[in-house]
């Protein structure tokens, strides 16, 4: 479905006759629907981790009470102040987290009245994210991974008692130009590159700062593999090992073995760059995904079928939407200039954290 190319929804899909009832002041029957299911799904997120909070604290009230039966000496009471000061920062981190949630989930007020509050203000990268800001009063979006618009300045249509943004149009005298060069500017810091090196990257060569950056990379490519190397040979001539040992031995030092050689694949690839200074690039739409695993989180890009592992804070200036053309090391795959070329229908997933 063809969208206005300077609407950006929020809850549902940008349509020209949700902008016309919005201009008047009124939400429609199909924002309504997709806002009260916002609030549903927002609800049980807040009860799953107000029940945790109630159990953290039922158990560290538990704690306290045996702890305040006992005669504590010096020597405890130390600690014991420790973990009850931590207890209290978690609550307070855990409040924070909560916050921009509720202004979704206390939100049933405005829906029923079905108002909407026009607000000039903008979109901004703070160094880590987009956010939107007015001068006038307060206004927010909902938590999650959802795509602000391009920076700039616009026209938020907000709920009017919680600031809850469900719409934003361009300003008029906003060029494409203009976001184009905001959202430059934003990927330039995440990614570390000038322009100066854009233009050299342009060109089909390395910036001599980027050839550091290549250099830095070798170099820890040569620590993994001095690591696995000397670990691999250490437990050769210092362990010994029974028959009962020799399975998980070759398990390991085939471990080492693999670690050794991408180490020392990386360094080769690494160093042909280097010596042959040449840049590569590619150009279409890239897509941002977050990774969860059990040791945490990390983000990339993609585009087409490469891939490219980023900072959070580059996952986040990504804006979608836009065709971008992307710089890297020809052979190792190191991602060293992003550019934003043109922007296309945006399209609105159906969830709220796509």
């Amino acid at each position: 479905m063809m969208t206005p190319t300077n609407l950006f929804a929020f809850f549902d899909r940008p349509t020209q006759q949700n902008l016309e009832s919005n201009q008047r002041g009124r939400l429609t029957p199909e924002q309504q629907s997709a806002l009260k299911q916002g609030v549903r799904q927002q609800w049980w997120r807040v009860v799953l981790w107000a029940f945790v909070l109630i159990v953290l604290c039922a158990v560290f009230g538990l704690f306290f009470w045996a702890l305040a039966t006992e005669d504590l000496g010096p020597a405890l009471l130390g600690p014991v102040l420790t973990t009850a000061g931590v207890f209290a920062i978690g609550l307070i981190v855990l409040a924070a987290f909560l916050f921009p949630d509720l202004s979704l989930v206390f939100a049933g007020g405005d829906l029923e009245a079905g108002q909407v509050e026009a607000i000039p203000g903008k979109v901004e990268w703070t160094g880590r994210r987009y956010q939107v800001v007015a001068e006038s009063r307060s206004i927010r979006t909902v938590r999650g991974n959802i795509s602000l618009p391009p920076p700039g300045a616009y026209r938020f249509y907000c709920l009017p008692n919680s600031g809850l943004v469900i719409q934003a149009e361009a300003m008029e005298n906003v060029s494409a130009e203009q976001s184009q060069s905001l959202l430059l500017e934003a990927l330039s810091k995440v990614h570390r590159f000038t322009p100066d090196e854009l233009g050299t990257n342009r060109q089909g060569s390395l910036s001599g700062a980027q050839a550091l950056r290549l250099i830095s990379y070798a170099i820890v490519q040569g620590v993994v593999l001095i690591f696995s190397a000397g670990m691999g040979v250490w437990m050769y001539f210092n362990l010994p090992i029974g028959r009962e040992d020799q399975l998980w031995a070759i398990v390991f030092g085939i471990f080492l073995a693999a670690l050794a050689l991408g180490s020392v694949w990386n360094i080769i690839k690494a160093l042909l760059d280097l010596l042959t200074q040449s840049v590569a690039h590619e150009e279409g739409f890239v897509s941002r995904h977050e990774h969860r695993t059990r040791n945490g989180r990390y983000y990339t890009y993609q585009i087409k079928k490469l891939k490219f592992r980023v900072s959070r804070s580059a996952f986040h200036a990504l804006v979608d939407g836009w065709e971008y053309r992307v710089f890297y090391s020809s052979r190792s795959k190191r991602l060293l200039a992003i550019e934003p070329l043109r922007a296309r229908e945006l399209v609105i997933p159906d969830d709220l954290t796509r």
